[in-house]
């Protein structure tokens, strides 16, 4: 079954169904991968979300975390099953995930079954997933700085999913670019704070 039926099946679901729970029973032994796709893509598009990505955010870095530890079905999210997911129900989100997902969808082809199979990939991977998650968490709200870092861990997540070495590297590129911007424009920030906090006050 291919990511866009089962995007197909969660997005046919009755509104007040969808949850982090039914998800999971969608897609089964693919939830890790695929919920780090879905709940990042809305940190990389530029969609109103009215802060509900850090929630999101939170979400993927526990995915992350069990992706390290070799556990596809993302046991840590239990307690989270019930987490409504009814941002999805927005026919622009849904049309905005589609597009992204019919996208890589036609990208895929560079697999490598053996390298991912790997568990220090796989390790690194989720490692890289929790890095660029938090990357876009502590970004500068309205500033579209979570952008970068968020697709890089949507292209991970697709790495994941398709086996794919290509959506690899270029996860990682960018989901190093973003944060490393994230990190430079932030540390210049609390630079011109303190400069200015030390002048009020000498």
């Amino acid at each position: 079954m291919s990511i866009l039926s089962h995007i197909h099946s969660f997005f046919a679901l009755p509104h007040q169904s969808r949850t982090l729970g039914t998800f999971r029973g969608l897609v089964g032994p693919d939830f890790a991968s695929l919920s780090v796709i879905l709940l990042s893509i809305p940190a990389a598009l530029p969609l109103p979300t009215g802060g509900l990505t850090h929630v999101f955010q939170l979400v993927v870095m526990l995915i992350s975390l069990e992706i390290m530890r070799g556990l596809p079905t993302a046991v840590s999210t239990n307690k989270y099953q019930n987490m409504p997911l009814s941002f999805f129900s927005h026919p622009k989100v849904q049309s905005a995930v589609l597009k992204i997902c019919e996208f890589f969808d036609r990208l895929a082809g560079h697999q490598a079954p053996q390298f991912f199979q790997q568990a220090r990939i796989r390790a690194i991977t989720g490692g890289l997933i929790f890095v660029f998650s938090i990357g876009a968490f502590v970004a500068i709200p309205f500033s579209n700085l979570d952008t970068l870092p968020s697709l890089g861990v949507v292209c991970l997540g697709m790495s994941l999913l398709y086996k794919d070495w290509l959506f690899w590297v270029i996860g990682i590129v960018i989901g190093v670019i973003g944060t490393a911007l994230n990190s430079a424009i932030i540390a210049k920030l609390i630079q011109i704070i303190y400069h200015y906090v030390i002048t009020l006050f000498s």
